[in-house]
């Protein structure tokens, strides 16, 4: 059995559930923004290779994702191939290549850990944690963002670790490709510059001329590729791209932050609430483990005692994971949706808790046997399929004490669940009944197109709710603030509706709900 026991078939059997899950996920906020920046900038380069510069004012206005469309320009390539007829095949086909994109990425993870010679059932409890933690199986799936960027920064570190044992300069060419990529995703991503120039630049056994050499070709090509991948930047790449610092304490969305129960103002939340988001939603052994190996890093004798690679391995994760925790409490950022903008902390948290695991395991990791991976793995499926497809409104034990976890974080913010809601209502609906609908998030009508034409005439979205027979809430964002609605929901100082007709969450979380009203 224990032959079994390895990455690939690993990475087959999560390839194989992931193909007939996705399906079941529908389409939230961000994806048509997206989509429609990287047609945007699509537009922009066209007209800036021809000399037009004063269309840019109107190619751009009303655009609302502000960030990079490198893997956007990816997913647009995908569609131009196979050209998908209708909003579901297109989401569809956007969501599988988004996939495929974080799942083939993410074997980095693995062989990242065994560069840094952790033994074999430890980087396949790794990998397995890295792909298979629910909230991060969700993303992978229907966010074409935030995991994609995260394994990018599992790849960095690759390259920081492969540039620093090797010292080949194709390493230092293409983390400076990446870089570059990864900066226009999110400004944050420059953060990945610390490790580089401590690891692989100025604790390198080279002289100060390959020193200097190699660091001015990783930074040239890190700007040049963060220009050539985002046109909206080639006019003005400069200010443009030091404009984009402000976007991390910009309020650019005028959203509430629901966190403990509370409701607050953008750049308001307090500054604990990354910590304790993290800690409410991941597992608590793996927190736990975090932990351990934390303490355990504070002190450097330990450190001093590992080989090189495993040196640089765990003080790039113990740098990023600090540093990103220390900025969230002093710089006060615009904090919502969760921490899914925070997901590349992920692997480094991983790192770190693997490393817990060997403290509490004492000196001999070859005491960790490869069944507990093969165990770990079946675990985390089966704990996926339970979920599905809920996962990212997973929370771990330290969330089960609320009541209803939806009136106290937010839990369904991307409005998936609006796709089951309207599967349930297409098969309630007479074929010749019409119905009014009103639904409370914008993504209800986004995924109300990915029904087929047919089963769209049964319903007419209306924008009030007084007009409608159904009622569909996703208990998240609502149309206006301090409405009659608003607090009938979530504090209950109206009367209540009657029982839901159709509910669907996890554990003491609702996602989403139909109400029928007449």
């Amino acid at each position: 059995m224990r032959k079994w026991l390895n990455i690939s078939v690993f990475f087959t059997i999560y390839l194989v559930i992931s193909v007939f899950l996705i399906p079941e996920y529908g389409v939230g906020w961000d994806d048509e923004f997206m989509r429609d920046n990287a047609v945007r900038n699509l537009e922009w380069a066209l007209e800036f290779l021809k000399g037009n510069y004063e269309n840019k004012a109107e190619i751009f206005r009303g655009n609302i994702d502000e960030h990079g469309p490198a893997f956007q320009f990816v997913l647009l390539a995908v569609e131009q191939i196979f050209n998908p007829k209708t909003k579901l095949s297109q989401v569809l086909l956007r969501h599988y290549t988004s996939f495929a994109l974080f799942a083939f990425m993410s074997l980095f993870f693995y062989k990242t850990l065994r560069i840094s010679n952790l033994n074999k059932p430890l980087s396949l409890i790794g990998w397995s944690l890295l792909v298979m933690y629910p909230r991060i199986f969700a993303h992978s799936i229907f966010n074409t963002k935030d995991p994609i960027l995260m394994v990018v920064f599992v790849l960095l570190l690759y390259l920081v670790l492969k540039a620093q044992k090797e010292h080949s300069m194709r390493w230092y060419v293409l983390f400076g490709i990446l870089f570059g990529i990864a900066i226009d995703i999110r400004i944050i991503a420059g953060i990945m510059a610390i490790p580089f120039f401590i690891f692989a630049i100025l604790l390198t056994r080279q002289s100060m001329i390959d020193k200097f050499k190699k660091l001015s070709v990783s930074v040239g090509i890190t700007i040049g590729s963060m220009v050539i991948f985002w046109p909206f930047l080639w006019d003005s790449p400069l200010l443009l791209l030091l404009d984009q610092f402000n976007v991390i304490t910009e309020v650019k969305q005028l959203n509430m932050t629901l966190f403990n129960g509370e409701f607050y103002m953008p750049g308001k939340a307090p500054w604990y609430y990354l910590p304790v988001i993290l800690v409410i939603t991941i597992p608590i052994p793996v927190t736990l483990l975090f932990i351990t190996g934390l303490i355990k890093l504070s002190k450097l004798k330990v450190l001093s005692k590992l080989d090189p690679i495993n040196q640089s391995l765990l003080a790039s994760s113990f740098i990023i994971v600090f540093i990103t925790l220390l900025a969230s409490m002093v710089l006060s950022p615009v904090f919502y949706n969760g921490w899914r903008h925070f997901q590349f902390l992920w692997p480094f948290i991983l790192t770190i808790a693997l490393f817990g695991i060997q403290i509490v395991n004492g000196k001999n990791t070859k005491r960790v046997p490869l069944e507990i991976s093969g165990f770990l793995f079946i675990l985390l499926i089966s704990l996926n399929l339970t979920l599905h497809p809920f996962g990212h409104i997973y929370f771990s034990g330290f969330g089960w004490g609320y009541d209803k976890l939806e009136r106290n974080y937010e839990c369904d913010y991307w409005g998936l669940g609006f796709y089951q809601a309207w599967q349930f209502l297409t098969k309630s609906v007479d074929g010749d009944e019409k119905v009014s609908v009103f639904v409370s998030d914008k993504p209800g009508k986004y995924n109300y197109e990915l029904l087929p034409g047919s089963d769209r005439e049964k319903f007419t979205i209306v924008n009030n709710i007084e007009s409608a027979d159904y009622f569909i809430t996703n208990y998240n964002h609502f149309m206006t603030f301090n409405t009659p609605l608003w607090h009938q929901l979530y504090f209950g100082e109206q009367s209540s509706f009657s029982n839901p007709i159709f509910e669907r969450g996890v554990l003491n979380s609702r996602s989403i709900a139909i109400y029928k009203l007449k």
